[in-house]
């Protein structure tokens, strides 16, 4: 997804998962907008960094495809032990 935008009047080019999209539609907000309509982040406008947006949307992505392969949200912290036992 290439666009135009406030980001230091440049065109940048973001790496967004699948039904992902940046709503640029209020001059000073940002809102990376997931394909079911809810907000997944916003962003300043005048600081946002393309980085920070596609991070923020690919960390929401995976996030939400554990859920759906777990059926639950992960505990902060949570994850199996080396030895593959947990």
């Amino acid at each position: 997804m290439c666009v135009v935008g406030a980001l230091r009047e440049e065109v940048f080019c973001l790496d967004l998962p699948h039904g992902y999209r940046l709503d640029m539609s209020d001059p000073d907000i940002f809102l990376l907008v997931r394909e079911d309509g809810e907000i997944a982040g916003r962003f300043s406008a005048l600081g946002a960094d393309p980085g920070e947006i596609e991070r923020a949307a690919w960390e929401d992505f995976l996030e939400r495809s554990g859920e759906v392969r777990r059926g639950r949200r992960p505990c902060h912290g949570e994850r199996g032990r080396e030895d593959g036992s947990g």
